[in-house]
């Protein structure tokens, strides 16, 4: 389950749904996971997408780890102006530069959010009840078997199990191996990918 994952298995769970993703679809705009390392100076940023205008923002930074949702068949929760507020006053003063003051982020759009300080911290989510989120997070749970199934669904592309577990586990692909997934894969947009996904032990020889 997502809440279960500490934020290094998060990250790699999503650097690995980020590069699959990339395999499976060369257009950027039509992927449900993208992960950029470079997205702010000590700054990471994993964004899931429905393409139904419902999204989720990942934020890795020195102060800890953000989420904000937001699911447009829920639509905004009630009362989010005030909810982001006294997060705010909670929060250290330099988690508005890194998080609630990122236009990016659609503040006006608002399901949920919350943070993890440490690694050793529990999330604190807004609203509290998991329905407001589950739906959006729910594929992410660090198992290649549920990317398998959700990648059937949002692909209609059936995935060698094989393949998936080492990406999920941090392996070397080649060419041939990504075009078992994706008979028109782009070698372009796994190259751009991989640069944007950072440290991970994700590999592909191209040749």
């Amino acid at each position: 389950m997502f809440a279960s994952l500490s934020p290094s298995q998060l990250r790699r769970t999503l650097q690995a749904m980020a590069f699959l993703d990339a395999v499976l679809s060369p257009e950027w705009e039509i992927r449900h996971v993208s992960y950029n390392a470079h997205w702010a100076p000590q700054q990471e940023l994993a964004s899931l997408r429905d393409g139904q205008g419902s999204q989720v923002f990942l934020v890795w930074t020195p102060l800890g780890l953000f989420a904000k949702g937001y699911d447009a068949e829920a639509g905004s929760l009630d009362g989010a102006p005030e909810a982001v507020a006294a997060a705010r006053a909670e929060l250290p003063a330099e988690t508005g530069s890194a998080f609630f003051d990122e236009p990016a982020f659609a503040w006006d759009e608002l399901t949920f959010f919350g943070w993890r300080r440490t690694s050793h911290d529990p999330w604190r989510w807004i609203p509290p009840v998991p329905s407001a989120r589950n739906f959006l997070l729910r594929h992410v749970t660090g198992d290649p078997q549920d990317y398998r199934h959700w990648a059937l669904e949002y692909f209609d592309s059936d995935l060698p199990p094989n393949l998936i577990q080492r990406a999920f586990e941090g392996g070397e692909f080649a060419w041939s191996d990504l075009l078992a997934l994706n008979p028109d894969a782009s070698r372009a947009a796994i190259r751009q990918a991989l640069a944007e996904l950072g440290q991970t032990a994700i590999r592909v020889v191209f040749a």
